[in-house]
This record gives C-alpha cells, sequence and structure tokens, in this order.
C-alpha cells in the first residue's frame, strides 16, 4: 500500500509545518523563561544593593 505521490506530499508538508510549529512554541518559551531569568536577577541585585546599603 502506498499512498499517490501528491498525498504523500501534503502529508510530508503537514508534518513539516507542525514540526516547525512545534519549534516556535519551544524559542517563545525559552525567549519566556529568559526574560523571567533577567527580571529574577534584577530582582535579586535590587534585594542585595538594599541589604549593602
Amino acid at each position: 500500500y502506498s499512498l499517490p505521490k501528491h498525498q504523500r506530499m501534503l502529508e510530508i508538508s503537514i508534518i513539516i509545518k507542525y514540526m516547525a510549529e512545534e519549534c516556535e512554541a519551544r524559542n517563545r518559551l525559552i525567549e519566556g523563561l529568559l526574560n523571567w531569568q533577567d527580571e529574577i536577577l534584577d530582582f535579586f541585585t535590587d534585594l542585595l544593593v538594599q541589604a549593602i546599603k
């Protein structure tokens, strides 16, 4: 059993599209975590500065 060529191409393109969306979602997540990390660092830096004063 083998699919017609255009059907196979369609399935492959859907898979690629899905993978690209997954990748984009992961990148957004990582970006969000990095931004969050910066905020946490700023927060602790402020705490340290307050403690030193």
